[in-house]
């Protein structure tokens, strides 16, 4: 190569950029950062309690590509995924807890207003039944992520917040039609998770009249068994359905043992193993008081 020594400087310079390992790739965006940390959010897990690194760097990526406006609902779902695991399996405390599902509830609340806005309503959860907003949003790739992990944040939010914010909110009754809308859209998403989530409300919510009518016990075992249907490998849906038939039908108590007996002794999944180590305990504990019993 010839010529003065800054145009060869300036041909070596580009010669490093083309052969570079990113040639005819652009740097990842803030939507495929956060998705790269929520695969790495089992590291350095112990008993069920992820290190907080990972999914500290998820959130944060996914609140960029929210402020960036990337990814659209994407952004909004993953983010609420990835809150719900932070408040659930690394922060301690109600303070922090609280703080992190209060900022889930601020995103589902903000999907749900995109969702709306995509048909041209002005709400959808509150003023439309269940089958009526599947209907509409049918085709939409996102709307049964948007409104199952904003149920599932909302329902954790719930926990912390207390008795008299829950009722506020109107809590139950969002968590039963967000959970009916994910099954009329995909009954199958997350295995079954809006079957477990409506069994779980028929099993724990006290039926008021003219608040929660609509509770029906009978149903709990039968959204659950659903649920486990669609999922039979998935341990929640074991463990679920195994602690709702001892609450429930307690006369069906050896396949509820079977059942926790599997999720005690299971192998974790390894893209799962916070959450699967926490359900191994959740049911070694649940078989422990049967025990002592």
């Amino acid at each position: 190569m010839t010529g003065p020594p800054t145009a060869r400087c300036i041909l070596i310079t580009l010669a490093c950029v083309l052969l570079s390992p990113m040639t005819g790739e652009a740097a990842p965006g803030a939507l495929a950062r956060g998705d790269a940390a929520y695969a790495r959010r089992g590291e350095g897990q112990v008993d069920g309690r992820a290190a907080p690194a990972p999914i500290a760097e998820a959130v944060s990526s996914y609140e960029v590509a929210l402020r960036e406006e990337e990814g659209g609902l994407e952004a909004h779902w993953k983010l609420l995924r990835a809150l719900y695991f932070q408040g659930e399996y690394v922060v301690s405390g109600e303070a922090a807890k609280r703080a992190v599902f209060g900022r889930g509830v601020e995103v589902a609340r903000a999907a749900e207003a995109l969702l709306a806005a995509s048909i041209g309503a002005g709400s959808l959860v509150a003023d439309a039944e269940p089958s009526q907003v599947a209907a509409a949003l049918r085709g939409n790739r996102d709307a049964a992520p948007v409104y199952f992990w904003g149920a599932v944040v909302f329902a954790s939010w719930g926990r912390v917040a207390g008795a008299a914010a829950a009722l506020g909110e109107g809590l139950a009754d969002r968590l039963r039609r967000q959970a009916e809308i994910v099954i009329a859209l995909d009954p199958g998403y997350e295995d079954g998770g809006a079957h477990r989530l409506l069994g779980r409300i028929h099993a724990m919510v006290p039926r008021i009249p003219f608040v929660t009518p609509w509770v029906e016990r009978e149903r709990a075992v039968q959204e659950l068994r659903r649920a486990f249907a669609l999922g039979p490998d998935q341990p929640l849906n074991q463990l679920l359905l195994g602690q709702t038939i001892l609450e429930l039908a307690p006369s069906e108590r050896p396949q509820a043992i079977e059942l926790l007996r599997r999720v005690a002794h299971g192998s974790p999944r390894p893209e799962f193993s916070v959450e699967d180590a926490e359900m191994e305990r959740a049911a070694r504990d649940l078989l422990a008081r049967l025990d002592d019993g």
